[in-house]
């Protein structure tokens, strides 16, 4: 319960499991090398470790998919490594993994292809196995034909990709600029998804800079919420390094807020002012600012969870632990879990009613088990609401 973050990203998921799986061969690396050149095949590595939350989430969720397993089953020679032993560490090492889980495209000649990282959805995890591919068969041909002169945005936009997904960003980003600084071709959905890709929300990027100064050309062919969390992190990232203290943060964020994202401004910053109010400690203040931003944001279950968790530490009026209560039932109803589900068991303690109290608390163990979560703290809770 105390750490919920560990919770969010170790206890997520969803009991949907395929009736078919990614096939991973065993061995050494050496014998995944020696397998890939006798299959003439590249091999798919999935570099993770067993208290990684991310990792078991893909394994359970994206590796038993029928159209993933058919995928890589056929494509690739598929090994999984555990960074954490001796041979999955230096696979790891080798190939300069620094975050879990890491998937490594690599040839048979133990050449890097190409490298993505974190938790994937089924869809986007196939697309960058199947860049992964061209990228070890056809990337020399796109090679030859960017050299010989083809500059058209379709061709542009798949060699930009294939570059990105190379890991080779300092060439999409001089291109980018060449591009920018020529014509209109790059304004395509396409080439702006690699630039905005590539970009950092910094003023020293110019890519970036330029993005900030032509929103306008950006809107119509990117994301609006994928536009509003860049230049959040922005905001967040440049008012860290500026600020005297958090609530000079929170006043300047305000201000930028307002200047670059004036229709939701409401929502990013009422974000930080929860952050500084939660640091001193003022919760009435912290409630006003949680409100605003319930207002003017579609929370999820993990920060509706977070907001009634921190209510029920802090806070003994009872009018504050209701509205925790109703946040608790809220995130409960987006998906029930462990975490949630005995968020509400506190506050359902707090609050006198033992019936409910107790009730949520009994699920809450029962999920926690089922997850594999701590559940003695909820069980020492348990034991308080039946001496209630």
């Amino acid at each position: 319960m105390k750490n919920y973050l560990i919770i969010l990203f170790c206890f997520l998921g969803v009991q949907l499991i395929g009736q078919s799986q990614i096939s991973f061969v065993e061995g050494t690396w050496e014998e995944v090398l020696e397998k890939a050149k006798e299959e003439n095949k590249i091999i798919f590595v999935d570099v993770y470790a067993t208290w990684c939350g991310p990792c078991k989430m893909m394994a359970k969720e994206v590796f038993t998919q029928q159209k993933v397993a058919d995928f890589h089953n056929a494509t690739f020679i598929n090994a999984k490594f555990d960074a954490d032993t001796e041979i999955g560490g230096a696979v790891a090492n080798q190939f300069e993994v620094s975050a879990l889980p890491t998937f490594l495209y690599v040839d048979a000649s133990g050449e890097l292809v190409s490298k993505t990282l974190g938790y994937q959805e089924a869809d986007l995890f196939l697309e960058n196995g199947r860049k992964a591919s061209v990228i070890a068969t056809d990337f020399a041909e796109y090679q030859v034909k960017y050299e010989a002169g083809d500059r058209s945005p379709e061709f542009m936009a798949k060699y930009l990709d294939l570059l990105n997904t190379k890991g080779e960003t300092d060439a999409c980003r001089g291109i980018l600029g060449e591009m920018i600084a020529t014509d209109d071709s790059w304004k395509t959905a396409e080439i702006m998804d690699v630039y905005v890709s590539i970009m950092e929300p910094a003023d020293y990027d110019d890519l970036f800079v330029f993005f900030l100064n032509n929103q306008k050309d950006f809107k119509a062919f990117v994301d609006k919420d994928r536009m509003e969390s860049v230049i959040a992190n922005y905001v967040v990232n440049k008012t860290y390094e500026t600020a005297t203290d958090m609530k000079d943060m929170a006043e300047q964020a305000e201000v930028l807020f307002n200047k670059y994202i004036p229709e939701n401004a409401t929502k990013f910053s009422s974000f930080v002012w929860i952050s500084y109010y939660e640091s001193e400690e003022d919760w009435d203040n912290y409630i006003i600012h949680v409100d605003k931003y319930l207002n003017a944001a579609e929370a999820n279950e993990y920060e509706l969870n977070a907001f009634a968790w921190n209510i029920y530490m802090n806070v003994d009026n009872s009018a504050y632990l209701e509205k925790g209560l109703e946040m608790a039932l809220q995130s409960v109803e987006i998906e029930a879990q462990f975490a949630n589900t005995d968020t509400v068991a506190a506050l359902y303690y707090k609050l006198g009613n033992k019936k409910k109290a107790k009730k949520y608390a009994r699920i809450a163990i029962d999920m926690g088990v089922e997850e594999g979560a701590d559940v003695s703290e909820t069980e020492a809770l348990l034991d308080k609401i039946s001496a209630m």
